[in-house]
């Protein structure tokens, strides 16, 4: 490769943990700034000025920015109950569709070592596996469909990239 490119390639750190979450601040940092510096904003104080009355102007901030670095959860735990009504699943379970199958040498073990695994959760929680050729079905209790749809985010089974996702309703 470095013949093909006629650079000399050299071996880098990779950055730690907390490397990577002190980048996002920077950059989360530089951003404000340059909200703040382009004072465009005027929109949002009748809502700090009424919110200002309750709480401490630095919690508000740190609120505003949780909410611009993860977005609002409550949304998500809102659609994740309205679907796992309507997903087919048993009571007090939420059915998640993985994009993996019988054709991609997956089994019932695979998913419910990886499932455990990468969410933390216990393996006997994990309900009933259906399995086709090009997808499958689990599912899950109510109060970890997010944590396994999370940790399943751009992970593999069996050394094949996955997308886990809440079923659509039948």
């Amino acid at each position: 490769m470095e013949r093909e490119i006629r650079q000399r390639i050299v071996r880098g750190q990779l950055p730690s943990a907390a490397d990577i979450l002190e980048r996002q601040r920077e950059i989360i940092k530089h951003r404000v700034i340059k909200t703040l510096e382009q004072d465009a904003f005027a929109d949002y104080h009748p809502i700090v000025a009424d919110l200002s009355l309750d709480y401490d102007p630095v919690d508000i901030a740190a609120a505003a920015l949780k909410l611009f670095q993860e977005g609002f959860k409550e949304v998500a735990e809102l659609e994740t109950q309205s679907l796992s009504a309507s997903s087919g699943a048993e009571s007090g379970m939420v059915r998640l569709f993985v994009n993996a199958g019988r054709d991609s040498n997956i089994r019932p073990e695979d998913i419910v070592r990886t499932f455990a695994g990468e969410a933390d959760i216990p393996g006997s929680s994990i309900g009933l596996i259906k399995i086709y050729s090009n997808f499958s079905f689990v599912e899950v209790p109510e109060d970890v469909a997010e944590r396994v749809v999370s940790a399943m985010h751009g992970n593999r089974i069996k050394g094949i990239k996955v997308n886990v996702e809440v079923a659509k309703g039948r």
